[in-house]
Parts: C-alpha cells; structure tokens; sequence
C-alpha cells in the first residue's frame, strides 16, 4: 500500500471516529438532559415530586418531633432559606418551650388536602395536640404547611407568619361588580398611611382568590339577609362562600364594597378560628363584621366616598342605606368602653341575631 492510500484510509478512519465520539456524547448528554428534567419536572412522574411523598415528609417530621428529635427535623427537613433565616438552636428551643407550656403528651396530624405548584407545595392539615396518653384531651389547630422542593427532595419552610389565608393562584369566576367592589376595598387600604391597614389591604389581596362571591338564588336561601358567609369546619379553605342579595345587583360599587368588607370579616374570623385552634364565637364574629364595616366607612373610605354615603344616608332613598345609618348610630349610643364591645352589645341585643347566634 503506497503512503497516499495509507493517509486517505486514516483520515477516514479518523472522521468515522469523530463521527461515533460525537454520537455517543449527544446520546449522553440527551440521557442526563432527559433524567435532570424528569427529575426536576414537577409534572413529571418522579415519586419524590409526589403528593404523596409530600404527604410522608410531613408525617414523618411528626414522628421525629413525637420523639423529641428535633435537630434531625431542622437538618433533614427544613429548606435552605429556613435554615438561612433560622438558627438551630433558637428553632429547638422554641419549639421545647412550645411544647412544654401547652403540656403536650403527643402530636398526631389529620391531612385534608395536599397541592403541588411547580417547585412549592402546601399541606393543608389539622394537627391534634393530645394533652394526655388517651388523648381525651387535646387541642386541635388547621393551617397549611408549606414546602419547597429542594436538594432532591421536598423541604419545610418556617415562616414567622402562622396563617396562610389562600394558597390558589387565580380567583372564583364572579360577576363584574364583585371584582371591583373588591378592588375597591383593596385599593383604599392600600392608600392608607397607617401601616396596620395596609395589612389588612395585603390580607384581603391574599385571601381573595379563595372567595366564590355569588349572587343567591333565591334571596330566601340566605334568611333575606344581604349578604351571607356560608361555612361548615371541615369544609375546603380553598373554598370561601359569600352569597349576597340579588338586590346588590342594582347598588353601585360603594354600597357592594360595604357589605363584602362585613362578610370578608366573617371569612377572616373562620380561618384565624381553624388556624390558632380557638373558633370565634357568632356573637363575636358579627361585633368584628360591624366594627370592620363601620370602621372602612369612617376611616379607610377617601372623603368623596365618605360624603357620597353618608348624603344618602340622609336622604333616605333606599333600604339598604338606611340601615347602614340605622347601625352606625345605634352601635355609638350602646354601652361599652370601647367601639367592640358597643358592637358586641349591639348585636347580643338584637332579636335577630339572638336567634341566628342560638345555637352556634
């Protein structure tokens, strides 16, 4: 074979290896792309991305903290940030402490619900904290638990806020009215220059997705009231009903923003009573509704608002209106030292809300 032919059959040899090297590296670097996005997908069929292997997580940090093992829940189970903003020996204190001043024997947790959204997962769990061995005596508290999928697996977030309002992305189709009545009470404590009311504006902003506001169907499904929140404990937290009158459906924004902002009340009193374990009693809910109603009208409302109400509360022109100036003047002239317990008093008095209040 002369030198000429011997280079011509190398360099093919030499292409023909190229070839495969490049070959073969694609095919590895499609088999790693393909097993990272499975991996990391959280739509993938992964068992660790799973709602039920968040389930485990959960169930199994109560064993560890049933046996007092709570460094291994910080190091094994908390998620990076947690660990970031969270020092362990404050954690394990905390939680020593906690346990400690309720006298709890043992834990044990009722899951209800459990959703995955990309990278971010929520439990929503109740937790029973039994105070002896039989658990005859007990506390019992429901919120979510929130988690992030994170170093292979899926990791607890500690939080200094205890409640988790709504965990939805997107809101209850509702009709048109709502939506801006509900704008309206966002924007206006938005615009305060308190700091608190802007929580409360951040409150509503996070608790709205979960409210369904509809129209009821008929007006007597709901007592003839205006608005009505409709709610059973072990009903969904996704789920918040509202149902108003269809008499709303001819009332401006303005009168619609009132009622909505007394049975947004209602709804806040139900998830704060789930989560800290203390329901809120009828009487007190409906002192907290009026108190919040009145106070939006009086103090969050800007001045045209304010005006333009309270003129027609004067002129008397509609029913609904006149009951709102009824209200405002028969809870200022009830005894009590502050506006709360005049609204407590107010509605303890009332025959109507006795007989709601009856038996809850």
């Amino acid at each position: 074979m002369d030198e000429k032919n011997e280079e011509k059959i190398t360099a093919k040899i030499n292409k023909r290896n190229i070839i495969w090297t490049v070959i073969i590296v694609g095919l590895i670097a499609f088999i790693f792309l393909t097993n990272y996005k499975n991996e990391n997908s959280p739509t993938s069929s992964n068992p660790k991305r799973s709602v039920e292997d968040l389930k485990r997580r959960l169930n199994e940090i109560l064993e560890l903290e049933n046996k007092q093992e709570f460094e291994k829940v910080y190091d094994d189970y908390f998620s990076p940030e947690t660990k970031a903003r969270l020092k362990k020996d404050t954690y394990v204190d905390t939680v020593k402490k906690g346990l400690e001043d309720r006298k709890v024997f043992s834990s044990k947790i009722e899951i209800n619900d459990a959703k995955i959204d990309g990278d971010t997962g929520y439990i929503d769990r109740t937790r029973v904290e039994c105070l002896d061995e039989n658990c005859t005596s007990n506390n019992k508290t429901r919120n979510y638990k929130k988690f992030v999928y994170a170093d292979n697996n899926w990791r607890m977030v500690v939080e200094d806020k205890i409640t988790y309002y709504c965990v939805r992305n997107t809101g209850y189709e509702m009709p048109e009215e709502f939506k801006r009545a509900l704008s309206l009470i966002i924007q206006r404590y938005g615009q305060s220059n308190d700091a608190s009311l802007k929580g409360n504006g951040l409150a509503i902003e996070e608790i709205k997705n979960c409210l369904n506001i509809q129209y009821a169907e008929p007006d007597d499904s709901i007592s003839d009231a205006d608005g009505m929140f409709v709610f059973t404990p072990s009903q969904s937290l996704e789920k918040l009903d509202i149902f108003v009158s269809s008499r709303y459906a001819a009332k401006d924004d303005l009168l619609t923003s009132i009622l909505l902002m007394h049975e947004i009340t209602h709804a806040f009193d139900f998830i704060n009573g789930q989560s800290h374990g203390t329901p809120v009693g009828c009487f007190e809910s409906e002192a907290n509704a009026f108190s919040n109603q009145n106070f939006f009208i009086g103090h969050v409302l800007n001045k045209e608002e304010f005006h333009s109400l309270t003129s027609r509360m004067y002129a008397g022109n509609s029913e609904e209106s006149n009951q709102l100036k009824y209200v405002i003047y028969a809870i200022a002239k009830t005894k009590g030292n502050d506006y709360h317990e005049k609204a407590l008093n107010f509605v303890k008095a009332n025959p109507a809300y006795q007989k709601q209040c009856k038996d809850r």
